[in-house]
């Protein structure tokens, strides 16, 4: 049986079962990082792009003050259990060094792993 949250194998406890992930029983050996700018008014999950460092994340938010607020906008680790393909910004944001597509943010690890998704870590 499969956990209705994050899809994993669940482990059988008498008569019921539970997901070792979601409860947190398990830890994930290897995960790929990046960073993410977010206001703290936007709704999860939600696209965004993932950034290679902090810096390019901090640059993107105040490359767009009406859609980052400078006073509520956060800079945020984010894991993937899937490599990102990075490439380097054009024109304006040639600076930047970002992934390839926008990725599915979720705010915690409670979701079916897949390629384009990652979560915060806080």
């Amino acid at each position: 049986m499969k956990c209705p949250t994050c899809k994993r194998k669940m482990t059988a406890l008498f008569y019921s079962q539970v997901c070792d992930h979601c409860t947190g029983h398990v830890e994930e050996k290897t995960f790929f990082e990046g960073w993410i700018a977010f206001d703290l008014d936007h709704t999860f999950p939600r696209k965004e792009y993932v950034f290679f460092d902090s810096i390019h994340a901090k640059d993107w938010a105040a490359m767009r003050p009406t859609v980052y607020n400078p006073q509520t906008t956060l800079v945020k680790k984010v894991h993937s259990y899937y490599p990102f393909n990075w490439r380097n910004g054009i024109a304006a944001t040639s600076h930047l060094v970002f992934c390839d597509t926008l990725q599915t943010i979720y705010l915690d690890s409670k979701y079916k792993p897949e390629p384009g998704r990652v979560h915060v870590i806080l």
